[in-house]
């Protein structure tokens, strides 16, 4: 999933312990504008070319209603249908951690993610599947990452925060598959598409240690370049098979030709954001 989910929890929890019963509306508001007026208008840009398989007018309406997946798009249902899901999850969680403390509520996330792994094991989760519930671990562990951030935010310094942010990166690139294939001799294959339990702790350790900037590599984090490949991220993310396409046209694949396809996505990514996601922002 992407990491967009996470950054709406740790927006989510916050405002919830201090605001009033009108924030999870306006919350929710924010949520639907942000995601679903780019949503609809790429969507309807893949099916006038006929791409990724939005062919017919049957595949527009299965598409913009969340009913099948298409191409890299099968992420956006997943993820805006958790939305739904959230309050729920975040006001129990909340109310565990004024109750009782962080430790309470914590163990809560990690009961919620057990039961969550007992119901839909990752090792049977669809490939490419737009059902919620199987990627349910990976977003209660967003939920615990913003119940703990506060109690550990004290305890790093820049130096431990680089040691373990450069690790959890290591790491990550270590499962990619022709690394694998380098170092243990792993067939080059599909093997790291269900691995999200392994991958989201990482994933979460690296959040947490980082989140406040801190060390060399959390200044990195926080350079307007950064930041604002951040703001662009979902943009860039919904547009960029069509530049690929547009730039791979008549042209035999090459390094050069990939750097080209990447920089286009990111101006498209830029311009639509501006037009669409940015209009909402605030």
């Amino acid at each position: 999933m992407r990491a967009g989910g996470g950054r709406c929890r740790e927006r989510f929890f916050p405002r919830v312990r201090r605001s009033s019963s009108q924030y999870p509306f306006s919350y929710a508001v924010g949520r639907f504008l942000r995601i679903i007026p780019l949503f609809y208008f790429v969507v309807f840009l893949y099916y006038c070319k006929g791409w990724i398989g939005i062919v017919t007018s049957e595949d527009l309406v299965l598409a913009l209603t969340f009913e099948s997946d298409y191409g890299h798009l099968w992420t956006i249902p997943a993820e805006f249908k958790f939305y739904f899901i959230l309050p729920f999850i975040a006001y129990a969680i909340i109310e565990l951690y004024k109750r009782y403390g962080v430790l309470p509520a914590s163990f809560g996330c990690l009961v919620l993610m057990v039961l969550q792994q007992l119901m839909w094991p990752f090792w049977l989760t669809p490939e490419n599947s737009i059902d919620t519930r199987w990627y349910l671990y990976n977003f209660t562990m967003g939920s615990l990452c913003s119940v703990i951030h506060h109690r550990l935010r004290h305890k790093l310094d820049g130096r431990m925060a680089d040691v373990i942010g450069v690790a959890v990166v290591v790491l990550i690139a270590m499962s990619f598959p022709y690394p694998r294939n380098i170092l243990f001799g792993m067939p080059i294959d599909k093997w790291l598409m269900n691995k999200f339990l392994l991958l989201s702790p990482l994933r979460a350790i690296f959040i947490l240690v980082l989140a406040d900037g801190k060390g060399y590599l959390g200044g990195i984090l926080k350079t307007v370049v950064l930041r604002k490949l951040g703001d662009w991220s979902y943009s860039i993310y919904l547009i960029h098979i069509m530049v690929y396409a547009f730039v791979g046209l008549g042209w035999p694949v090459s390094v050069s030709l990939m750097l080209v396809g990447i920089i286009c996505s990111v101006f498209a990514g830029a311009l639509l954001y501006y037009c669409f996601e940015g209009q909402w922002s605030t």
